[in-house]
């Protein structure tokens, strides 16, 4: 997707899809440029900066990302869906305005600044507890003020705590630590979702390529294979519940005529 916002051209990295997908990645291909069809045909051509912020507001937002925050290094903001007509009108009247297609403009190393700006401004002056989410351990409004006082702000407030920790060398755990989480805490179950040989998910993804990730436990692939190896056995349960209360209820029936 980044590759198409960027230049336009509609095609998937073949090399990595064939090795996940194996047999099945002719089909694959043909569904995803069908769904990017779909996408353009709905918005426009997605390197357009007002379509691919439709795209952001009306496709992703809603269904994928629930109001995540990210400001500074990550070029994204405000992916809520619950947005008012004011504030959508506001994304597609000022230039740059929001979401994340400002990592595509030809200088923007500059012109994101200023953008970034703009954001931690709009989310500084929300009444609700939006405004007080951290910014690298700031809250937005000392961001909105501009790069260097936030700067500033940042070696006062958080200065001492880092020199303490320098030199009492203590060590936090991050709360995303894949390596922790995949190859300690949950390795058996994640073993036993999609390494054994009742996986569902090895009916569509290539099982040698999902075999090669026991000895990568921090790829980034292996909690997407899980998700969608709970989502096909959850699929699968309640197809084969609804058949049997079907079952259940035509037998039934039939007794009762009998």
């Amino acid at each position: 997707m980044a590759r198409i916002f960027s230049t336009g051209e509609k095609s998937i990295n073949e090399h990595f899809w064939k090795e996940v997908m194996g047999n099945h990645y002719e089909d694959f291909k043909k569904h995803i440029l069908k769904k990017i069809d779909y996408l353009e045909n709905e918005y426009g051509n997605l390197s357009e900066p007002e379509s691919h912020l439709s795209y952001m507001l009306y496709e992703v937002s809603p269904k994928y990302f629930a109001g995540e925050l990210a400001i500074a290094k990550h070029f994204t903001t405000l992916r809520i869906p619950a947005w008012d007509n004011d504030i959508i009108d506001l994304c597609y009247s000022i230039r740059n305005s929001t979401l994340s297609f400002s990592r595509f403009l030809a200088d923007y190393k500059s012109e994101s600044m200023e953008e970034m700006l703009l954001q931690a401004y709009l989310i500084s002056k929300n009444e609700g507890a939006l405004r007080e989410i951290p910014v690298y351990g700031l809250p937005p409004k000392t961001f909105s003020k501009g790069k260097c006082i936030y700067h500033l702000v940042r070696i006062k407030n958080l200065g001492p705590k880092k020199v303490v920790n320098t030199f009492l060398r203590r060590s936090y755990s991050p709360l995303e630590d894949w390596n922790r989480w995949l190859g300690r805490i949950l390795k058996g179950t994640i073993s036993q979702l999609i390494f054994t040989e009742n996986s569902r998910i090895k009916n569509y993804v290539a099982p040698e390529y999902i075999n090669s990730l026991q000895n990568r436990v921090s790829d980034p692939f292996i909690p997407k294979l899980v998700t969608a190896e709970i989502i096909l056995r959850l699929f699968f349960e309640a197809n084969k519940e609804m058949a049997g209360e079907k079952g259940a209820f035509v037998s039934s029936g039939r007794r009762g005529k009998g």
